[in-house]
């Protein structure tokens, strides 16, 4: 299961990860999109799923570490679930649509500044690691930048391409080709190191903002009870 809708940084992770796994488990994984809440729609799906071995979810670390102290959610984050593995980790990509006035990141502070009511971010959804990126982003800034939340960082992308919002908080490898063809650009990445997928693109640190770190991780769960073999 995926809790966001097609073509976001859940459904790039997956993917090899179901490679991977198809070949153990001698069948084919269907992908489910189940987005809502930042990935808590698919994580309240799993927790009542029959704990055969049949529905799996690939989640990012916000429906799990954060949307349980922000809101009343349908799962315990611990007793809801069998937890079966960290798969990898990320920081978040800052990009902006090409004919907004953003080459840096002290251009976005200082901009949205002096035009406070004017400029918004995206994202994949509310609590998700990349709305975290960007309200830390805002804390240790005071940028002034309204947050607009969709069901997948796919959608988010598609309205950054077209120009409805100007600036996203985006995961890297959905990003790649969009920065490469210049249909985006890209000025920072909110991890303390580059990312290899784009070499040339500073850190937050680098660009001035000391020791700012916004690192998300992936896994995948069960719902609770999941046999140890089957």
């Amino acid at each position: 299961m995926i809790g966001y809708t097609a073509g976001g940084s859940a459904e790039a992770g997956a993917r090899p990860l179901a490679r991977a796994l198809e070949p153990l488990l001698g069948q084919p994984l269907v992908f489910e999109y189940r987005p809502g809440n930042a990935g808590g729609v698919a994580m309240e799906a799993i927790a009542r799923a029959t704990p055969d071995g049949y529905a799996l979810y690939y989640f990012d670390s916000g429906p799990l570490t954060v949307a349980p102290h922000l809101a009343r959610v349908g799962y315990d984050p611990i007793k809801s679930f069998t937890h079966l593995g960290h798969v990898c980790g990320s920081g978040s990509l800052l990009v902006v649509h090409p004919a907004a006035p953003f080459r840096s990141v002290n251009d976005v502070i200082e901009i949205s500044k002096r035009e406070p009511d004017k400029w918004s971010y995206g994202t994949s959804g509310v609590g998700g690691p990349h709305h975290l990126s960007g309200e830390y982003f805002k804390s240790v800034t005071g940028a002034k930048l309204l947050h607009v939340p969709y069901k997948g960082g796919g959608p988010a992308m598609t309205d950054l391409m077209g120009g409805q919002i100007p600036m996203l908080f985006s995961s890297l490898g959905p990003a790649v080709g969009a920065v490469k063809s210049g249909k985006i650009r890209a000025l920072a990445v909110t991890s303390l190191s580059r990312s290899a997928a784009f070499p040339d693109v500073p850190t937050m640190d680098e660009a001035g903002l000391k020791g700012f770190d916004s690192t998300a991780w992936y896994g995948i769960l069960g719902p609770a009870g999941l046999p140890a073999e089957g």
